[in-house]
């Protein structure tokens, strides 16, 4: 059988339109933003116990925003959401310690999308929301070394090999089926 049990009663305050995820590299699960009556941007963390308020830098306080977990770089992405009557369009990386502004380039302001890892393809999947984007359409974020700045990784990037303990891998010979390696 299964049942909801009740864990905790403080923490972040009650609040919609906010966005989770699960941080694997840290074991915790990740809350920023949302609306108790005013948008937040507040960072919580839970760790099966205890909510811990993480920070309140970062981001811009915003509602209807997505997260995924980059599982290859072990940050949580943030992208987009309303702030005010404004729509958002900026990408954030968090580290388990701060947040860092990402490329805006990619899918138009928006609000209302949803995100996840395709661990498959090592790839951020959105599909987009409300705002200036074409409804339905999917954008997918593409990490690769680039030490040098330039938007391109290329021999001026000496990125180490990833220390991930667990990847994802396709077996080619086996209709592109992921296995854990």
């Amino acid at each position: 059988g299964r049942r909801w049990t009740l864990r905790s009663v403080t923490g972040p305050s009650p609040r919609r339109h906010h966005a989770m995820v699960f941080d694997a590299a840290r074991g915790t699960t990740l809350l920023f933003g949302g609306d108790d009556g005013a948008a937040r941007g507040d960072t919580w963390e839970w760790n099966g116990s205890t909510w811990t308020l993480r920070g309140t830098t970062g981001p811009s306080p915003r509602i209807e925003h997505a997260m995924a977990y980059d599982v290859a770089r072990g940050a949580t992405v943030l992208f987009g959401g309303l702030s005010g009557s404004s729509i958002l369009g900026d990408s954030w990386d968090w580290d388990g310690s701060m947040w860092t502004p990402r490329s805006t380039t990619g899918p138009r302001p928006q609000y209302g999308h949803a995100m996840c890892y395709d661990g498959a393809r090592a790839v951020t999947v959105l599909l987009a929301g409300l705002g200036g984007e074409t409804r339905g359409s999917t954008w997918e974020l593409i990490t690769f070394c680039d030490e040098d700045g330039d938007g391109v990784q290329d021999q001026e990037d000496t990125c180490p090999e990833s220390d991930l303990s667990e990847t994802v891998s396709i077996d080619e010979c086996d209709s592109g089926i992921a296995n854990q390696v």
